[in-house]
């Protein structure tokens, strides 16, 4: 009993030095632990884009933001056109009689199609389809079979096998093949070329037909069509492409960034080349202009041309590409960048040239690009922020938990008990609030003063009509909406940091309810 009389002691000791006592008799208080609790840090300052900030390596608020702004893909370099390849098998012999299923024409013909000016050893395709159809002259149906050699598709060669009509039924067959997954070697039967297709071809009488006499001048007219493709990669040299970039930049989130709110005080920033192509580059950054102020961004690699290394590949068909990088570090001692995004632009200008392979061929054809990589420009900054005391608020929400509940339905003229410990260097004038389900801000419940920098707790009682309302509306109100703003005696800039903040810890004291 002594031990269980020197806990209750020390309990009450406790609670009696965290929170100021009502005026009631005191073997009619009770005393309810800390029920909840809140922090307030950077991340509840008020204002409308909430993705812009964060925390720096430093700990620092900062603008942080990482924007690609020009980017080259391989819709860029190769657009394959649905241009046919056609070709004609005529018998240029004397009438001769042809038994059934014997061949008629037996021949292996090389295509060099046209990759958009590229010289291409290897395409694998994401998408598209090889669109194909057969003429017969003939009196008899027509076995036709045809491959793609140097071909794969699902572990096979690229083939078709299809009965073509006789002439007086038509002779007509079209049909189409799905490249989906296809992989096609373009380098010809000695490996030794670009942009070639294999095709063999076999057209024989059918099997199930009729010795018939073939006679000079009867046919077989075939063409085909790539359609719809999108390749997965492609390989081979690209040649010396060149391409002029001339774009409008929107960076529309900047638009709800609240420059009354803070002050610019660091700033690092870059632009960064990231290659996942496996070509040599080089670019030049001509112009980028704030269109809102006309201001051009001056900095010493401004229309110099930068070389950027090739990308390179372990597995390109799954897109396993290690990029290379080039960056470009901007500072306010070398550039005017300050002045350039103080109002922070939400429409920039850029002008900038870009080739491929620079030196030339000088790696034996083996440039590469995959439909998920290409080659980008990407700005990102890192701006150090000083807050504007005057117009600085704070906003969170607190929910309170069952248990906090359940006990403030039980109490007898509750007082609210919050104490607080501030690390900011500024004192903070904090506003408490009921809100509904519905986010509906209703009453007060009270008001607290955080003092800045105290290492020490501060207890305020909140003992108001507001509190009685509240209790009978609790099953609805189950949240607090905590509002803090900057003592009015307080002014100028202070820099936060990410380790800064305000703690709130809610307790209850109230008589029994009897």
């Amino acid at each position: 009993m002594a031990i269980d009389r020197i806990f209750i002691f020390f309990f009450v000791l406790v609670l009696l030095t965290g929170c100021e006592k009502p005026s009631i008799p005191d073997d009619h208080v009770r005393f309810l632990a800390p029920l909840a609790y809140a922090r307030i840090d950077i991340d509840d300052i008020e204002y409308e884009s909430d993705q812009l900030f964060g925390q720096n390596n430093q700990g620092n608020l900062a603008l942080l933001f990482s924007d690609t702004i020009a980017n080259f893909t391989i819709d860029s370099l190769l657009s394959i056109s649905d241009t046919a390849l056609a070709d004609t098998f005529v018998w240029t012999f004397p009438a001769f009689p042809i038994s059934p299923g014997a061949p008629i024409f037996t021949e292996q013909k090389t295509f060099e199609y046209d990759f958009n000016e590229t010289q291409l050893t290897q395409v694998a395709f994401a998408e598209g389809k090889l669109m194909f159809t057969l003429n017969n002259n003939f009196s008899e149906r027509l076995l036709v079979e045809f491959k793609i050699l140097q071909s794969n598709l699902n572990n096979d060669t690229i083939k078709v096998e299809v009965l073509v009509p006789s002439a007086d039924q038509g002779g007509f067959y079209q049909g189409e093949i799905d490249l989906t997954g296809a992989i096609i070697d373009l380098t010809g039967p000695m490996n030794n070329l670009y942009n070639n297709l294999i095709l063999d071809y076999t057209i024989s009488l059918d099997p199930q037909g009729q010795t018939i006499t073939v006679n000079p001048g009867e046919q077989v007219d075939f063409s085909m069509q790539l359609k719809d493709v999108k390749p997965l990669y492609i390989t081979g040299y690209f040649g010396n492409y060149q391409e002029q970039l001339s774009d409008t930049i929107n960076l529309d989130f900047l638009e709800q960034f609240s420059v009354d709110v803070f002050q610019l005080q660091q700033l690092q920033a870059s632009l960064q080349l990231i290659n996942s192509i496996g070509v040599e580059a080089s670019f030049v950054l001509n112009q980028l202009k704030n269109l809102e102020s006309q201001m051009l961004f001056q900095a010493p690699f401004v229309g110099q041309n930068q070389n950027i290394n090739a990308a390179y590949s372990i597995n390109l068909p799954l897109g396993n590409i290690t990029a290379s990088n080039y960056l470009l570090s901007i500072d306010d001692q070398s550039s005017n960048i300050i002045d350039f995004i103080e109002q922070l632009p939400s429409k920039l200008f850029m002008q900038a040239d870009f080739m491929l392979n620079p030196l030339g061929n000088h790696h034996n054809s083996s440039n590469f690009i995959h439909k998920d990589h290409g080659l980008e420009l990407v700005l990102n900054t890192d701006i150090e922020l000083a807050v504007d005391l005057e117009n600085l608020r704070f906003k969170d929400t607190l929910e309170l938990t069952q248990s906090f509940i359940d006990q403030f339905l039980k109490l007898k003229d509750p007082v609210l008990c919050v104490q607080t410990q501030n690390t900011m260097p500024i004192t903070l004038e904090l506003e408490l609030f009921r809100i509904d389900a519905q986010q509906m801000v209703l009453d007060s419940i009270g008001q607290i003063q955080a003092v800045g920098s105290s290492n020490h707790s501060l207890s305020e009682s909140l003992h108001k009509s507001a509190l009685s309302s509240w209790q009978n509306n609790l099953s609805n109100d189950q949240r607090i909406v905590i509002h803090a703003r900057v003592n009015e005696d307080q002014s100028g800039f202070v820099e936060l940091l990410d380790s800064d903040y305000l703690d709130l810890q809610f307790s209850l004291q109230s008589a029994y309810d009897f």
